[in-house]
């Protein structure tokens, strides 16, 4: 045992230089024990294992932000419709490689089963038939070429205003919102206006 006091040792700076180091987030730094086998050797090797044990656990933590920001960018991708990106898999079975691994099954199932926007859109817009469709406020949400054709007007004046602009030189607007107002509780599936 050494008969030295321990606030006069040096290694008690260098444990407290390494505490400090620590503290802020240096996980590099390691104190080398004396060899002299006693208790601030002892601290001294306690505290290089906190150390690398710590500098393993930010590791992890910084590759897990990293993984995290990938599944978003994947999910944000699939929310556009859009399933080409795919989260990495790594070969560390981890909890974060099974959750990539079901949001690349989710993207492909998606992918296979999801009909596109644009295949919809080309269908609505080479419908014969006039599509006008409104939101709860019965504004104008979108309307095919039918429509356009049917009351002149070019889309990017209907967009944004009214049913009441379409049917009102008509007489029907009152008519033809009561007729296609739901009742609490109850949804429209089709609803027809013919003059």
């Amino acid at each position: 045992m050494n008969s030295q006091a321990p606030s006069s040792d040096p290694r008690v700076e260098q444990i407290l230089d390494s505490l400090s180091q620590l503290a802020a987030g240096n996980w590099e730094q390691r104190v080398a024990p004396s060899g002299q086998d006693d208790d601030l050797d002892r601290i001294m090797g306690g505290l290089n294992t906190l150390t690398e044990a710590l500098a393993q656990r930010y590791a992890l933590l910084v590759e897990s932000e990293k993984r995290f920001e990938e599944f978003l960018d994947v999910i944000s991708a699939m929310a556009g419709l859009d399933f080409s990106k795919q989260a990495s898999v790594s070969d560390n079975g981890t909890i974060l490689d099974a959750f990539a691994s079901g949001i690349n099954m989710l993207s492909e199932e998606l992918a296979v089963s999801t009909v596109s926007r644009t295949y919809v859109d080309n269908i609505l817009e080479s419908m014969n038939d006039a599509l006008i469709v409104i939101d709860p406020e019965h504004m104008i949400k979108t309307v095919n070429h039918a429509a356009l054709q049917l009351f002149k007007y070019p889309k990017e004046e209907i967009i944004g205003q009214s049913l009441d602009l379409l049917f009102a030189s008509a007489g029907l607007a009152g008519e033809m919102i009561t007729a296609i107002t739901p009742k609490k509780g109850h949804s429209i599936e089709e609803t027809e206006c013919r003059t």
